[in-house]
């Protein structure tokens, strides 16, 4: 496989089904790793080590709505399928509705209806990826202009509006230079001359 490769890590607390599913996805396009532990699993996630996660929701040592919980927090650019029961369905269904996951499987599952939705959901995983790192330097630009506003009261015209800080970026710019904090004033190089939102704003509005 080329290093471009993309990885699916499928866990459940039942060895049957990781086999299952290692059947069910054999051939395809990506490298495939099963796990039965939750805890493992999210190790394996927190390496950064996988694109698309698979997780059965009802397992002992971390739960699948847990674990997406904690992937959504930490990895946002993976993706994030469930796998449930019929008891498990309205809990699959409010993980969805608060963005957790992308989509869920009720098993048992058909393999080509798998298979077909992994393949578009890994589609995604480029776009994911950059909507994470564009929202990861949104909000270090937010800190970095409020840790300023701290150490130079009155930079960035007193307090947010509706949640807008209205900061003169080309005043701060030279502000900077002239304290003697390049490194600060290469990183604002790349923000806009208008309003800056602050981290709750965009948090709110991905």
């Amino acid at each position: 496989m080329s290093p471009n490769t993309k990885t699916v890590l499928a866990v459940d607390d039942e060895a049957e089904i990781i086999e299952s599913l290692r059947r069910a996805l054999r051939g395809e396009p990506y490298r495939f790793l099963g796990t039965t532990s939750a805890i493992e699993a999210r190790e394996l996630v927190d390496r950064g080590v996988v694109d698309l996660l698979i997780a059965d929701i009802d397992m002992p040592e971390l739960n699948g709505l847990e674990l997406v919980a904690h992937v959504r927090a930490t990895r946002p650019e993976v993706v994030r399928v469930l796998l449930t029961g019929d008891a498990s369905l309205e809990s699959a269904m409010d993980a969805i509705n608060r963005s957790e996951v992308h989509r869920y499987f009720t098993k048992p599952w058909r393999n080509e209806v798998l298979r077909q939705s992994i393949r578009e959901a890994l589609a995604r995983v480029e776009e994911l990826r950059r909507r994470a790192d564009a929202d990861a330097a949104l909000q270090m630009r937010a800190r970095l202009l409020q840790a300023l506003e701290k150490q130079f009261p009155g930079i960035g015209g007193g307090l947010p509006v509706d949640g807008v800080h209205e900061i003169d970026v080309l005043a701060l710019r030279n502000v900077l230079d002239r304290v003697g904090v390049p490194v600060l004033s290469t990183l604002l190089a790349s923000v806009p001359t208008g309003p800056i939102w602050d981290e709750q704003t965009t948090a709110e509005n991905p």
